[in-house]
C-alpha cells in the first residue's frame, strides 16, 4: 500500500525523481491519455512524456483516492480533479 500512496503523491506533485527513485523500471497504463490505443508510458523517460502529455490538456490534475485498503485492489476507487489547459474551469472526472 506505501508504494502506491508514494506513487499517487510523486504524480500529484509531478515528481519525476520521486517515481524513478522507487521503481525506475515502472509501467503506466493510464486510461485517460492512452484510451483504446493501450499506449504504456515506460521508465523516467516515458514517465516525463506523460506528463508532457497531460501538461497539454491540463493545468493542473490530481488523483484523490477513495480508500487505501490492505488487500487487492490497494485503491479502491479515485476520483481526478483538474484545471483545464484551455479555458472552463475545474473538472472532476
Amino acid at each position: 500500500m506505501e508504494i502506491v500512496k508514494r506513487a499517487l503523491g510523486a504524480f500529484n506533485r509531478r515528481d519525476v525523481d520521486a517515481y524513478d527513485a522507487f521503481t525506475p523500471d515502472f509501467e503506466l497504463l493510464p486510461a485517460m491519455v492512452a484510451g483504446l490505443d493501450g499506449k504504456t508510458y515506460r521508465g523516467r523517460e516515458g514517465y516525463e512524456q506523460l506528463l508532457a502529455e497531460y501538461g497539454e490538456v491540463w493545468e493542473t490534475l490530481v488523483v484523490v483516492p477513495e480508500e487505501y485498503r490492505e488487500r487487492l485492489p490497494v485503491v479502491s476507487g479515485w476520483r481526478s480533479v483538474g484545471l483545464g489547459a484551455q479555458p472552463g474551469g475545474y473538472q472532476s472526472l
